[in-house]
């Protein structure tokens, strides 16, 4: 192939991903010109009897244009090894993010025939070690690093996501300012860091870049791709959007700085 480009879009949950993701399924082929690395794709894949990427030929590599998925890490840059590989990621206002993730947290668990619970437990439960994701999904995670990747719980999730992503371990040990230098260090290396209440920018630049027309929707932007909006357990108040905000200062540093 002539245009050695490759785009790695990492997916932090609750940032639009679903969205970009059905454009670049319908643009660019599901598991042909774009790779799908997380539970969805993992579906597909068992459904389907294909492959996982490990096993592509170098044709079937060279086809490949976009990264995506909650699974996706640096470690997958051994499979392309001359390709030019631009990094790319949507990152949402720190507290609405966590909202709209435990809202789905919820929905998810009432799937199960569990019942909700309190939002400042669930949200100081990073391992969430009781929660049964193979039920939920139908198929067994089989790639590593999947906790992180699908909790999406904890203090300044979107930079501790990222860092995992990147193949850095140290962040639970790290303090605020530690862990600001780190990640700043690390989007520097970016092609670009979006937002997704700026998706149309981002959008523009990646139909610029693959040179293809994405027709990105709304379906998963205000939680309507499984569940009804109606299905919000709680919303959003001045108390708890400042709790968010004092324990999530290094994702509000990044967001502000980068998508502000």
């Amino acid at each position: 192939m002539q245009d050695r480009t490759l785009v790695f879009l990492y997916h932090i949950p609750k940032t639009g991903g679903t969205s970009l993701r059905e454009a670049l399924s319908n643009q660019l082929g599901m598991h042909r010109g774009f790779i799908h690395l997380g539970p969805f794709g993992d579906r597909i894949r068992a459904e389907q009897n294909l492959k996982p990427l490990e096993e592509y030929t170098r044709e079937e590599l060279d086809r490949v244009r976009v990264l995506s998925g909650h699974y996706l890490s640096s470690r997958f840059e051994q499979y392309f090894p001359d390709r030019d590989i631009r990094r790319v990621v949507l990152l949402r206002e720190p507290a609405k993010r966590i909202l709209s993730q435990y809202n789905h947290a919820m929905r998810n668990r009432a799937r199960l025939g569990l019942k909700p619970i309190d939002f400042h437990v669930w949200y100081e439960d990073e391992a969430l070690p009781a929660f049964d994701w193979q039920s939920l999904y139908g198929h067994k995670l089989t790639l590593e690093d999947k906790k992180i990747a699908i909790a999406s719980v904890g203090d300044n999730y979107m930079s501790r996501f990222l860092l995992n992503a990147a193949g850095s371990r140290d962040y639970p040990t790290l303090s605020n300012e530690e862990l600001l230098t780190k990640i700043n260090q690390l989007l520097e290396n970016f092609w670009h860091v979006g937002s997704i209440e700026r998706l149309p920018e981002s959008v523009a630049r990646l139909e610029q870049l693959l040179g293809v027309s994405l027709n990105v929707g709304k379906r998963n932007r205000a939680g309507r791709f499984f569940f009804s909006k109606r299905a919000r357990h709680v919303k959003m108040n001045r108390d708890l959007r400042h709790f968010l905000r004092d324990r999530n200062r290094v994702d509000y540093a990044i967001y502000e700085s980068y998508c502000q």
